[in-house]
């Protein structure tokens, strides 16, 4: 690992993970003494075969900060899921139909019944204070 990596920069430390039962790789950390060092170490050997094997090359993230963008990339890939699957578009016939604009009308004046002239929403009791004990 020093001798593919020292050419990028002075190296702070290097660290190799024993194979965990089920792991298919192993797995190194290089830490460097400036972060531009790593930058350049990342970019330019990612992915890279050293010795027959591929060289995957990250930052270093702390769990609780990897935690929160993978939490953040799930939620992203759920809601483009959500909106691929709700994209089905309403017939604009639908709005042309009588019986369509009856409703909606219906619906208007319901809620027009609902609201006083200052903005206050109308309590069933009809009392102007709907957060009264009793109403």
């Amino acid at each position: 690992m020093r001798n593919i990596f020292s050419i990028f920069g002075e190296i702070e430390s290097i660290r190799i993970l024993p194979v965990q039962q089920g792991q298919l790789y192993s797995r190194a950390f290089v830490c460097f003494k400036q972060p531009d060092q790593a930058s350049n170490a990342r970019a330019s050997v990612h992915n890279q075969l050293h010795d027959g094997k591929h060289l995957f090359v990250t930052n270093y993230e702390l769990p609780e900060i990897r935690k929160k963008l993978q939490a953040d990339a799930k939620d992203k890939a759920d809601f483009y899921s959500m909106k691929k699957q709700a994209s089905t578009h309403i017939d604009p016939s639908l709005f042309q139909r009588p019986d369509t604009i009856q409703l909606i009308q219906h619906i208007l004046t319901l809620l027009q019944r609902q609201i006083r002239p200052s903005g206050q929403v109308r309590n069933p009791s009809g009392s102007p204070y709907p957060n009264r004990p009793g109403n």
